[in-house]
């Protein structure tokens, strides 16, 4: 096969290679190991969980199957959800776990570029999975959560660790991956500095035992 007839990246190879791929990468929610994964997450977010436990609408751009999302549906049963996600085949697996977990009522899932995404003031919590988000779609998607989050309302977005010199956990390979789509390797600051640009204040980095993250909140 000629090199540039292959798939260049996560958006245009072969849809079952990333329906597996969004799926490796996502928890499941329908194992209860995954839903705790998500709580153990959300151990740093505490102002987030008191709202999504009080009953508000959370937005995720870049959902991909849905898995972080139906798992907080299970955490908070009075949350409310929205996925925009530009694969109609993840939007359709996402569907059918929200079906087989009985969420489909409180969930809305959208087949969408994120960048396309207007519904002004209709979320107070806002996760963006920047991981999916090369260079050029970027501005395009902050500009959405920033019309989507109600002032006062918080975004989160995950940050790549930089590996140590003996990484054995795929961390290296991690984040080839995402260079060679077009994915910028933001650090902290960096990507402070990116959702300041956006129009976003008062970046703090959250560690929790599965992550870090930039939450940031909408002035």
């Amino acid at each position: 096969m000629d090199a540039s007839a292959r798939p260049r990246d996560y958006w245009t190879t072969d849809p079952v290679i990333r329906l597996g791929y969004a799926t490796d990468v996502s928890v499941d929610p329908e194992d209860p190991a995954g839903v705790e994964l998500i709580r153990s997450f959300l151990t740093g977010f505490p102002e987030w969980c008191e709202r999504a436990e009080a009953g508000t609408d959370y937005l995720e751009l870049g959902c991909g199957v849905a898995g972080g999302l139906l798992a907080q549906l299970q955490l908070f049963p009075r949350l409310r959800a929205t996925g925009v996600e530009i694969s109609a085949d993840l939007v359709e697996e996402a569907r059918g776990r929200a079906d087989r977990l009985g969420l489909a009522d409180r969930v809305e899932l959208v087949v969408a570029d994120a960048g396309t995404f207007d519904r002004p003031a209709s979320a107070d919590l806002c996760f963006w999975s920047q991981f999916f988000f090369p260079t050029a779609s970027r501005a395009g998607a902050l500009a959405a959560a920033h019309r989507a989050v109600r002032p006062g309302g918080l975004v989160a977005a995950p940050l790549v660790a930089a590996p140590a010199r003996d990484d054995t956990s795929g961390l290296v390979a991690f984040r080839v991956m995402l260079t060679s789509w077009g994915i910028p390797l933001r650090t902290p600051a960096a990507l402070a500095g990116e959702l300041r640009d956006a129009g976003f204040t008062d970046p703090q980095v959250v560690r929790s035992p599965v992550g870090t993250s930039l939450l940031v909140r909408r002035p």
